[in-house]
């Protein structure tokens, strides 16, 4: 475990330290070094177990004699015999000497497996040695809970071994409860430890604290962030944005101001422990997303007397949301309920959208390099205006994502989706048509969109993150539109494809303090075009943003 401890004095990031770990634990042995992972040395094992296959071969032979004696004064079973084929069979299997082979090869899987057959036929007479080798064992192969169990046995024969103790403390460090290896391993270092390094445990459990302190843990969380920027072609997000619908997009480039807030109190992940329950805590989050072409032109009305419309881009966003989860191993099930309520402009401000966001998300962790994520989202919302009615509708998505860590700093990322929108109508009449020339007279929002996304993570050094994304949606109207084209109207289903590319750079240049840069490029292609209705969708977009954040969620800074 020296590459561990040397590690942990580098400080580096908990995830590198438990790769040094595993080297540390896991390499020992295959190099030919005293294993200390266990708490009993590997020699002191290789010692014992020889001593346990000297015993047992003068057991088998005494009992050999004895069987031969028995025969010549034909009291002994049949040779067919089932109970005698069987007791002969098993102790040529299950024998001590080809239990240690196994273990001298470290041939954990068949090690464990001859062990565990001597340990049911001995019952709870079983050895202690015999206990600590089935139980090392096991660790070695990523049996954790069978070696739990079995080093457990081991302490209640052995309670004054601070060694046990410490291996315990290993393995739930290895099942990753924390709390419980903190405990295990500190009374192994008040018992004492014979063969292994009091500093190698010492190390281990200020790793655990470095792991506790950078977990989940129950107290207020908050964040704050400001961004500006550029955009060619702004537009509204929130509701309206997931939907694909045209409300409020604007032709004329703009810079923008963006201001987010978002403070909650989170509870400790795992505090229900024995039922593998957490709640994720309460938060509350504020957006206010502002374009300057809003407040030139709100100004500029102001100045003529007129009556000052709220601006047509920007937004406000309230939300609450919580969650409440289930983890067990290396899966979990979380089910998140949010609460939105939007509001269009800035002075004077209208009510725009309300409507919940039910997400029930499943997350499974195949290993430490891959995790795949499946998320069914429902989204009931209403529009707050009677000219806005098409807003009013529902959702459902599905979602799935898988993550790859390809190395300790490369991550990637995949995902698709289909989301199904249920949206209102929108409709005018033809003589509130500023033009008989090209007009939009009647469309149904209702959609399908299918997408996709891939993207990489690269985090060089720890002050340093860099995000490179790129991802399309093809969006399909269930209804088809009608347009009026030199006063005549004409049908069409509308059905877009939309791509977009990007990436982002994070520089963190004091604690808490993050510092982003980055840049996007959008591209829409529509079959709503100036050929077949005079009107065209069709769009390149420009996104140029800075970000300066502050705060802590989830335990990081």
């Amino acid at each position: 475990m020296k590459n561990y401890r040397k590690a942990y004095a580098e400080e580096k990031p908990v995830e590198l330290l438990m790769k040094k770990m595993d080297a540390g634990c896991m390499g020992m042995a295959k190099r030919g070094a005293v294993h200390k992972a266990g708490g009993i040395s590997f020699r002191l094992i290789k010692v014992l177990l020889l001593h346990f296959v000297w015993v047992s071969t003068l057991s088998w032979a005494s009992k050999e004699k004895t069987y031969k004696n028995d025969h010549k004064t034909g009291e002994h079973k049949p040779q067919g015999s089932k109970t005698s084929q069987s007791r002969i069979s098993n102790q040529s299997i299950f024998s001590m000497d080809v239990c240690a082979g196994y273990y001298a090869k470290e041939e954990y899987t068949k090690a464990l497996e001859c062990f565990g057959a001597l340990i049911r036929r001995e019952g709870e007479g079983s050895s202690p040695i015999l206990l600590y080798a089935a139980g090392y064992s096991a660790y070695q192969i990523g049996r954790y809970d069978t070696a739990f169990r079995l080093f457990n046995r081991l302490a209640e024969k052995t309670p004054q071994q601070g060694d046990v103790f410490f291996m315990i403390g290993m393995t739930e460090f290895r099942r990753r409860r924390y709390k419980k290896a903190r405990i295990y391993i500190r009374h192994g270092l008040k018992r004492g430890l014979d063969n292994e390094d009091p500093k190698e445990a010492r190390d281990t459990l200020k790793l655990i604290d470095r792991i506790l302190a950078s977990e989940r843990r129950r107290g207020l969380r908050y964040r704050a962030s400001v961004s500006f920027g550029y955009d060619s072609r702004p537009r509204i997000s929130g509701a309206a944005f997931d939907g694909r619908t045209n409300t409020w997009s604007s032709t004329e480039s703009s810079f923008f101001f963006d201001i987010s807030a978002l403070a909650g109190y989170r509870w400790e992940e795992g505090y229900i422990e024995d039922l593998h329950v957490f709640f994720g805590g309460v938060y509350y989050g504020f957006a206010e997303l502002l374009f300057l072409s809003d407040f030139q032109e709100t100004e500029l009305a102001r100045r003529m007397s007129r009556d000052v419309e709220p601006a047509p881009l920007s937004l406000q966003v309230h939300r609450v949301f919580s969650s409440l989860g289930y983890r067990y191993k290396n899966a979990a099930l979380v089910l998140s309920v949010e609460g939105f309520f939007e509001l269009r402009g800035v002075t004077p401000i209208e009510p725009f959208t309300l409507g919940a966001k039910f997400t029930l998300e499943g997350i499974w962790g195949w290993s430490s390099k891959m995790q795949s994520r499946l998320k069914i989202k429902a989204v009931p919302q209403r529009a707050l205006l009677e000219s806005y009615g098409y807003l009013s509708g529902t959702s459902f998505s599905l979602m799935g994502r898988h993550r790859y860590k390809l190395i300790s700093w490369l991550l990637l990322d995949i995902g698709y989706q289909y989301s199904r929108w249920w949206l209102g109508d929108f409709a005018i009449d033809r003589r509130d048509c500023f033009t008989d020339d090209s007009c939009l007279l009647r469309s149904s929002y209702s959609s399908d969109i299918h997408g996709g996304d891939m993207g990489f993570v690269v985090q060089p050094l720890e002050w340093w993150k860099i995000e490179a994304k790129a991802g399309f949606r093809h969006v399909r109207f269930v209804h088809p539109s009608v347009f009026l084209v030199n006063s005549r109207e004409v049908e069409k289903r509308r059905s877009d494809l939309w791509h977009r590319y990007g990436m982002w750079s994070d520089f963190r240049f004091a604690k808490s303090w993050w510092i982003g840069v980055g840049y996007f490029l959008e591209c829409n292609h529509s079959n709503i075009t100036p050929e077949s209705t005079k009107m065209d969708e069709n769009y390149v977009r420009h996104v140029i943003e800075t970000r300066i954040s502050y705060g802590m969620l989830d335990g990081k800074g």
